[in-house]
């Protein structure tokens, strides 16, 4: 479901809609798509992604797919939003004769469409294929310093978990019946707070549905922490520094008042609950403190600092 509908739904007080994401009973959040394929023109236009005529792609022989390697290092939102412009993803290996392939031609370090931003441990593509390919290289994935989410191939041919952040070209792949997502306007907007590569805008004081408006306005959503160390840059101090309790993209399926689960659908795998998880109520929403990074169930009418993240794409 299109992220404006169902959290508009939720503003509403409808609450959320059938396959809208909700807590299983044990923590955590994630991160989700903050805009949605294009379609074809028209029903009876075929679909053509400019990628497919962009000279600037190789097709791989005996396929219908084509590279591209970005000219310029950049950290791996960015990587993401390089390809989508051209109607492409992130690499997405599928075997080892893709993988073979992409070493042969390139031959040096750049970004795969593959993270765990949504959970840690759970690697996922960019362009949502389930594929189970993997070729780490040794001991890796290994999540060092416990902030390593995206993936790259190195020259030998192996893949590494790193920092989001780090500076790598972006090998962009092209399929004929791909719809790449729309870069939401946030990507380009000023007054963003950059970190880990990813860009978080703070709101002045209002309501949750407010925030949740705002946020949505700048195709993005309230903040969805996927671990501790996101969850810890909203405090004083930190990366983001809110300096304020601020809202969070938490809110109670009416379906299910003993659930919560996140506006913009992701799934609910991760919390920090300020004590024990508290049962949802009507018309109360979760906010983080600032100045220990606990969250809190309060009403959504409350008048706080909200924090907008911008996503690229799916991560």
């Amino acid at each position: 479901m299109d992220l404006r509908v169902l959290t508009s739904l939720i503003i509403s007080g409808c609450g959320f809609a059938p396959g809208a994401a909700t807590d299983s009973g044990t923590g955590s959040g994630g991160d989700a798509p903050a805009s949605v394929p294009d379609a074809a023109p028209d029903g009876n236009s075929p679909f053509t992604p400019a990628c497919m005529t962009n000279s600037a792609y190789t097709v791989r022989p005996t396929t219908t797919h084509r590279f591209r390697l970005m000219s310029a290092s950049a950290d791996y939102d960015t990587g993401v939003e390089a390809c989508e412009k051209d109607g492409a993803h992130l690499a997405q290996i599928s075997d080892a004769s893709e993988n073979t392939y992409v070493h042969a031609t390139y031959f040096q370090d750049f970004w795969l469409g593959l993270n765990d931003l949504t959970t840690e441990g759970t690697f996922h593509w960019t362009d949502r294929e389930l594929t189970p390919y993997r070729d780490f290289n040794g001991n890796e994935p290994n999540n060092a310093l416990n902030n390593e989410d995206c993936v790259y191939m190195d020259f030998t041919g192996l893949w590494n978990d790193t920092a989001c952040d780090n500076n790598r070209k972006a090998l962009c792949e092209c399929e004929p019946d791909y719809h790449a997502p729309a870069v939401p306007a946030c990507r380009s907007m000023a007054g963003a707070k950059t970190t880990h590569g990813r860009k978080y805008f703070v709101l002045d004081t209002m309501s949750w549905a407010e925030a949740s408006q705002a946020c949505i306005g700048m195709g993005g959503y309230l903040m969805v922490p996927s671990d501790d160390n996101e969850n810890a840059l909203i405090e004083s101090g930190g990366d983001i520094n809110a300096n304020a309790d601020a809202w969070l993209g938490l809110i109670q399926d009416p379906g299910d008042p003993t659930k919560w689960g996140w506006s913009n659908g992701s799934p609910y795998l991760y919390d920090k609950w300020d004590g024990p998880k508290p049962t949802p109520a009507a018309g109360f929403c979760g906010k983080i403190e600032k100045n220990n990074s606990q969250w809190q169930s309060v009403d959504c009418t409350t008048t706080i600092r909200g924090v907008c993240e911008c996503d690229p794409g799916t991560p």
